[in-house]
């Protein structure tokens, strides 16, 4: 029996050291999860400096367009929506209402032509009529399961 209490408490221990650097984010209205993997970080700042970024700072929404239009990230006809933190993606009218009308909510989109999958969090302040917008997660390729990884 303490041979396998033992067992038990260690594997236990294992588990929770492999799994300890993966945290859910939470959102309002959200569908879909969105888990951050702490140890990805340097990956995602060095994808994110290649465009201009850097994983989460808050940037103005003014701001956040001016890098991109500097670094041509989502110019017309070269980005895809993948997802939205409320379901569907921003073709789907009730996943986009409901998207729009949360104070914060994450986005999902493909770059076509850096070849990066974007998770980036959008909210809003209406009090101050203030909106921002921060890289949470960003990879190089196509990959529409971003947010669960």
């Amino acid at each position: 029996m303490k041979k396998i209490t033992c067992l038990m408490l260690l594997f236990l221990a294992i588990t929770t050291a492999c799994y300890a650097e993966r945290k859910e984010l939470k959102y309002p209205n959200a569908v879909n999860p969105l888990f951050i993997d702490t140890t990805q970080i340097p990956s995602y700042e060095k994808f994110a400096q290649s465009i201009g970024f850097e994983i989460g700072v808050q940037y103005r929404y003014g701001d956040y367009v001016e890098i991109n239009r500097t670094y041509h990230t989502g110019i017309a006809g070269n980005y895809e929506y993948l997802l939205l933190s409320t379901g569907g993606d921003e073709n789907n009218f009730e996943a986009w209402t409901k998207f729009i009308q949360q104070p914060c909510g994450w986005e999902m989109t493909y770059y076509r032509n850096h070849d990066l999958t974007i998770i980036h969090e959008t909210c809003h302040d209406d009090t101050r009529s203030f909106s921002y917008v921060r890289i949470l997660k960003i990879c190089k390729g196509k990959n529409p399961n971003l947010h669960l990884q």
